[in-house]
């Protein structure tokens, strides 16, 4: 008689960890672009987008606080999706990605809000041109933000995996009319949450604060964390 209830049981477990791993997906980057747009291919950050949104969408740039656009990646689906990367491949990122829910700004990806893992492959993730922008920001959202009405909300964390990160860096606003300099933080990660890193190479990643002023009257603006620039007094 306590045969059949011990395999019921054990079976109720296994069924019980299946549906747990199910929830997670698995996110194939399948083009080297920085984009965000609906053209069928699913880049790095339309990936981070899915991730957030748990759905294959992502905050249109065009309109941000508009209703969400449909893109090529898989959808998120729960816990620590894990974002594929191209092996050996290099991601070139030049601008800043439209977030509005970014605390931190200047970014070059989509602030992280859910677990995600990124499975780099040996791949690297490298900033080109003259703007200061990190790589990731990993923070939160407050229970029932929403883009237009999707939900938008949660906690972030992050596992990196065998991943390049090349040349990216953050820089403090500077003061103005006797304002000191803003600080400049997480050059190539500013994290909130959880972060992991695993057999991974970061290189020429920098962080710097702006750079203070001199006034012969009352102080003005100090230079802004985001890396914008103090006021003047007039």
């Amino acid at each position: 008689m306590l045969r059949p209830v011990r395999w019921r049981r054990a079976g109720a477990l296994l069924l019980g960890a299946i549906a747990l791993q199910a929830q997670a997906a698995t996110i194939n980057v399948t083009t080297t672009n920085q984009e965000v747009t609906n053209d069928g291919d699913c880049s790095l950050q339309e990936a981070i987008f899915a991730v957030n949104f748990q759905a294959s969408l992502a905050i249109d740039p065009a309109n941000l606080n508009g209703p969400p656009i449909t893109t090529g990646c898989t959808a998120g689906n729960g816990v620590s999706d894990t974002i594929v990367l191209q092996a050996g491949q290099v991601y070139q990122v030049s601008g800043i990605i439209q977030d509005q829910h970014n605390f931190a700004g200047m970014s070059a990806n989509p602030m992280i809000i859910r677990p995600v893992i990124i499975e780099g492959n040996g791949a690297r993730l490298e900033r080109v041109g003259g703007l200061n922008i990190r790589a990731f920001v990993v923070g939160e959202t407050a229970q029932g933000v929403t883009v237009d009405g999707t939900p938008y909300s949660g906690t972030g964390s992050l596992t990196i995996r065998n991943l390049h990160i090349k040349g990216f860096q953050a820089r403090g606003g500077n003061g103005n009319d006797g304002g000191g300099g803003g600080a400049g933080m997480g050059g190539a990660i500013y994290n909130t949450q959880t972060l992991l890193i695993e057999n991974s190479t970061f290189e020429a990643n920098t962080a710097t604060g702006g750079s203070g002023s001199v006034s012969t009257t009352d102080a003005g603006g100090g230079g802004g964390g985001l890396g914008g620039d103090g006021g003047n007094l007039a």
